[in-house]
């Protein structure tokens, strides 16, 4: 029997229209939710981020570092000015169920080491949020534990 090209187009067109709609019905399964429930509150108020962003890098840096048997994150002083009333928030991109939040404490110019080896493998993003007398400091890392 010879397939004539009129039913090889309709053959062709069912298996598309297949395929369209197989990836409609995927699509429409998959969960995309924001990272954060108040995305659009903190969208309005960028700007005191960026303010609060600006000269962070010069008083704190951050630094992950991961070997076979650990994963540290260290917070290093670099100024001499004690840090105190800060929040590090650990985000986990892939589970909001993962976060983890910290009271820290940072003291002259030693590193604050966290210890993340018991943390899940993937994204994360670690945010830091502390005032002093010149205002309010935010800084911010990505990074991967694998």
């Amino acid at each position: 029997m010879k397939i004539t090209w009129g039913t090889k187009l309709v053959i062709f067109m069912a298996m598309f229209m297949g395929f369209i709609i197989l990836m409609a019905v995927r699509m429409m399964k998959e969960d995309i939710s924001l990272i954060q429930t108040d995305y659009y509150e903190k969208g309005e108020n960028y700007q005191a981020i960026i303010d609060e962003n600006k000269g962070a890098d010069s008083l704190l840096n951050f630094q992950f570092n991961q070997n076979n048997s650990e994963s540290i994150l260290a917070i290093k002083n670099l100024k001499i000015h004690p840090i105190s009333n800060a929040k590090l928030q650990l985000i986990y991109l892939a589970n909001k169920a993962n976060d983890k939040e910290f009271d820290v404490q940072i003291t002259d110019t030693i590193t604050s080491k966290f210890d993340l080896t018991d943390f899940e493998k993937g994204n994360w993003i670690a945010r830091l949020n502390w005032s002093d007398k010149n205002g309010k400091h935010y800084l911010e890392k990505n990074f991967k534990i694998q």
